[in-house]
């Protein structure tokens, strides 16, 4: 266990998740005090709280898939499964992403 907590932490998982799990508190209160002022309806937060809950998952997934493409490239950069990210629709989510495209440019795979 302690072993994954030093990988998390090592690979910056774990302060993504911090970061992210202050501002959706924060985001949280933002709502729960904000919304019924406007009159909105009882569900709006609960829908609220959910975003806020699939953005963490999806920003931890992020950060954790970025992390495991970098480490790929340093240990078998020439590997057909790294060069495969190009046209992997699998990595469609991460197109978007700063670090993914400067990785696709470190393996010659810039557009």
């Amino acid at each position: 266990m302690k072993e994954l907590a030093s990988e998390l932490k090592r690979r910056n998982v774990i302060r993504v998740a911090i970061a992210y799990a202050v501002a959706g508190w924060i985001l949280m209160q933002v709502a729960a005090t904000a919304l019924p002022i406007f009159e909105a309806p009882q569900w709006t937060v609960k829908v609220v709280t959910f975003l806020i809950v699939l953005g963490f998952i999806s920003s931890v997934s992020r950060e954790r898939t970025l992390q495991a493409l970098e480490f790929a490239f340093e240990e078998r950069s020439g590997s057909r499964s790294v060069l495969s990210m190009k046209i992997n629709p699998g990595y469609d989510f991460m197109r978007d992403e700063l670090r993914f495209v400067a990785l696709l440019a470190r393996l010659g795979l810039s557009e």
